[in-house]
């Protein structure tokens, strides 16, 4: 007899921290899934590419933009403000794709004037850089192509996004990365808030949730539509199942929090065969897998056998 779960695993307080992008290869490879359409190199797997694709434009990216122009930066002392032109392309590393702000906008700082001097000497001296927030243009269409090549020069590729936020940093403060300064653009002011609701929203449930949401017997061999001949399912069976889904949710717990320990936002759902007889237990196979995380299902698979022989 076979055994087929599924289960539900979810994170009501998940919040979307972002990824970093610190080498050319980050950027590069995130300027590889720019197209709408699948590429010639993943012609034989178009599924994967459009997995991978739909991961990637929904994640907050942060990426720092060191050796800024000095004459890129200005003060003004009657607003107090030192601004950052965002009307112009950046490069954040040498052979990577430029950033282009697609929502244009000017980045500015509250300082006084000696601490607006002190931040562009920490600049020009590379004790600080700017690191800037931000989602790929396709975030709201996913028909738009993120990623411009000029001619068949990589370098002049341009990666194009929407500005969240931008941040000054002090790389030799008294914390590790001391934050000088903030600018948050109106889209990520209004995603910002979002956030805070969907954190006040899920205040209440702020524990991971694992659920056997499905579970069906089977004589082994057949097929999931088949089902017992009259007399032929155990009743031990019927009486043993309450228990064993809430089993299989202890045992999957401690998998899935180690695996949000990884990945803040994992969540999704896993269906499961397990064959079954009287005195052992067979190799289960994962018949869908939403989380794609091998560390969680190599938990699964090694807490499995803990779990008590069916009789």
């Amino acid at each position: 007899m076979v055994a087929m779960t599924v289960c539900t695993l979810s994170n009501p307080s998940q919040v979307q921290a972002a990824t970093p992008l610190e080498a050319t290869s980050d950027l590069v490879n995130l300027c590889s899934l720019a197209s709408p359409e699948v590429p010639q190199d993943f012609q034989e797997d178009g599924s994967s590419y459009h997995y991978q694709r739909r991961q990637a434009i929904h994640r907050v990216y942060e990426a720092p933009l060191r050796n800024l122009d000095e004459a890129l930066l200005d003060y003004d002392r009657v607003t107090g403000l030192m601004t950052i032109s965002g009307f112009r392309r950046y490069q954040a590393r040498s052979g990577a794709p430029a950033i282009r702000f697609r929502n244009e906008c000017i980045l500015s700082f509250e300082f006084d004037e000696e601490r607006a001097h002190d931040v562009v000497t920490k600049i020009r001296m590379g004790t600080a850089e700017l690191r800037i927030g931000f989602l790929v243009a396709a975030h709201d269409d996913y028909d738009v192509q993120y990623c411009d090549v000029d001619g068949t020069d990589e370098r002049e590729s341009e990666l194009v996004v929407d500005l969240l936020y931008a941040r000054l940093v002090d790389l030799e403060g008294d914390t590790d990365s001391e934050v000088l300064g903030t600018y948050q653009t109106r889209i990520g002011h209004e995603r910002a808030l979002r956030q805070s609701t969907l954190m006040v929203d899920t205040a209440r449930r702020v524990v991971p949730e694992v659920e056997t949401s499905h579970f069906q017997w089977r004589p082994r061999g057949q097929s999931w539509r088949a089902d017992f001949e009259e007399g032929e399912k155990p009743e031990s069976l019927d009486n043993i199942q309450g228990s064993l889904k809430a089993t299989l949710e202890r045992a999957f717990y401690p998998c899935y929090l180690r695996a949000l320990s990884r990945n803040a936002s994992l969540q999704g759902a896993l269906v499961m065969e397990v064959p079954f007889d009287q005195t052992t237990r067979g190799e289960p196979r994962f018949l869908m897998d939403t989380l794609d995380d091998e560390g969680l299902r190599g938990c699964i698979q090694e807490r499995l056998p803990a779990i008590d022989s069916v009789e």
